[in-house]
């Protein structure tokens, strides 16, 4: 064990010995309550009416999306992942965000996606409330599940404004497309953004006073062409034809008529003294018991400090806070397995050589007490499993005997959760490593994997190259397109589609395996 790990170990005793003796905690103590329902995992810091509240109402929006757009209820597996903070200065605190822009996130994960939202009510008309965040944010999470074409920027963006507004009485009565009053100065006041510019520059969001513009127009664009008797059906045709695979502006073209006068069009559904909206006395209902839970101390704090790592802020401080957390916890398998990716993540990001094997070591032996408390921990065991690849790989040892015992952790890992999509990526994962080509059994497991998560950008690309491995690159192709015309992070997705574009054509040759890359938070 290389000293720096060894040092954290004492350091792990020294805090155990002072808790022991001084009864001191490890860190701020907050106290977090846990939600279960159907579709979620929600975590608050808030009390329990609030939380019952507010996952009441996310099943019902849930549910609400799957009435409007036609798509049964079904078991999930993988349930999202939700933190509610007490305000959106929290949320931006959270993720690092210093301007304090960002009210909410959504990170999609192949780890588990998740998000953060905040508790706090629209004071004002034009405020933006936590539930309106959350819904904007679990509407994008529901596209990646359901939407299979490479919808633009305006649609993607405007379709989750559409749907945030949602109201919902305690009875389940709704009311879908209220005014986003909280885009009222990109709608009023800001630069309006040009009809070709909306339509196919996706971009533009990015441009700084531009970026409240876009969302306003996308919004209000899909309203138009969701409530506007005379556009009735034009959403429909355009999508159908993205989804055949029309480039997108012919397809507005088809569907819209003339762009000019869709523009205009815009201006004067605007200028309406009042802008529609649905309503419904037939309720929708909540999908199953909602079971509320008080977190102990030692598991609201890991609520905190997982949140941190998996957003990847500050994670020297993360770190040394659960090492101090597994001082007091020393017998909880989950706060050492917290504690490895910390350590893991503090590596990836370290520059010498030295502090990268340090963190190594240490992750290791994080992992290990995870798995010496709990040997059949799922994550614990998919991690052992991937230190134990790059090993081999770094070690340049293709020995079948070492890579089936390194390979004997995902399978126990699988074992334990079939549906579980982190230890069939890591089993397809190390026949590429290993640098031979994946069984069918590997590739049918990458392809279920993506199935329960196809948000995740790392599967989804992964699949997309096992699929171009196997020549076939339409499909492939398909799976791309989305992540290029993703309005976050679609940069690297137009990268990997030349790429396997050109595989097709045979100007590059095929490759084993994509560049992984996590996609990009959701803002």
């Amino acid at each position: 064990m290389h000293v720096n790990a060894v040092k954290r170990v004492l350091l792990v005793i020294a805090s155990l010995w002072c808790l022991l003796v001084l009864g001191s905690p490890a860190g701020a103590a907050t106290k977090w309550l846990r939600a279960d329902t159907h579709n979620f995992i929600i975590y608050s810091s808030g009390n329990v009416a609030q939380l019952q509240q507010f996952a009441e109402n996310v099943e019902r929006f849930d549910a609400l999306l799957r009435l409007r757009l036609s798509i049964p209820r079904e078991d999930t597996p993988n349930r999202l992942t939700i933190y509610m903070l007490a305000e959106a200065d929290d949320v931006a605190r959270m993720v690092g965000d210093k301007q304090e822009m960002v009210a909410g996130i959504y990170l999609p994960r192949s780890e588990g996606s998740f998000a953060i939202a905040n508790r706090s009510r629209a004071n004002t008309q034009t405020d933006l409330s936590g539930n309106t965040v959350l819904f904007h944010e679990y509407a994008h999470h529901f596209m990646f599940h359901y939407f299979n074409a490479p919808y633009p920027a305006w649609y993607v963006e405007g379709f989750a404004e559409f749907v945030s507004t949602a109201t919902f009485k305690s009875n389940g009565e709704w009311m879908l497309g209220r005014p986003a009053y909280h885009r009222a100065y990109g709608l009023l006041l800001a630069q309006k953004v040009p009809i070709e510019s909306l339509l196919f520059d996706g971009a533009i969001r990015k441009n700084g006073q531009q970026t409240d513009a876009f969302y306003g127009r996308a919004w209000l664009l899909v309203h138009m062409l969701t409530m506007d008797p005379p556009r009735a059906g034009q959403l429909s045709r355009f999508m159908q034809a993205v989804g055949r695979g029309t480039p997108h502006r012919e397809a507005a073209v088809a569907a819209f008529g003339d762009l000019k006068e869709l523009d205009r069009s815009l201006d004067r559904y605007l200028d309406r003294s009042k802008i529609s909206a649905v309503s419904s006395k037939l309720a929708v209902s909540v999908d199953g018991p909602i079971a509320i839970t008080e977190l102990d101390p030692v598991a609201s704090r890991l609520v905190e400090l997982g949140m941190r790592r998996r957003v990847g802020n500050e994670l020297v401080k993360t770190r040394d806070a659960l090492l101090q957390l597994a001082g007091q916890a020393p017998g909880a398998a989950n706060v050492w397995y917290e504690l490895a990716r910390a350590e893991q993540a503090v590596g990836a990001d370290a520059e010498e050589d030295a502090a990268k094997r340090a963190t190594a070591a240490s992750t290791l032996a994080a992992v290990d007490r995870a798995l010496a408390i709990d040997p059949r921990h799922v994550r614990a065991n998919v991690l052992k499993a991937r230190l134990m690849f790059t090993r081999l790989n770094d070690a340049r040892d293709d020995t079948p005997v070492s890579w089936r015992a390194a390979r004997s952790y995902v399978t126990k890992a699988n074992a334990a959760a079939t549906l579980d999509p982190e230890p069939l990526a890591a089993y397809f994962q190390s026949f590429t490593m290993q640098g031979v080509s994946p069984p069918k059994i590997a590739s049918d497991g990458l392809a279920l994997a993506f199935s329960l998560a196809p948000e995740a950008a790392d599967l989804r690309m992964n699949y997309a190259f096992d699929l171009a491995r196997q020549e076939q690159y339409d499909s492939a192709i398909k799976l791309v397109e989305i992540l290029a015309y993703d309005p976050h992070g679609g940069e690297h997705g137009a990268a990997l589609l030349t790429q396997l574009k050109a595989m097709r054509d045979g100007t590059k040759p095929p490759a084993t395996t994509a560049p992984v890359k996590d996609a990009a938070a959701q803002p």
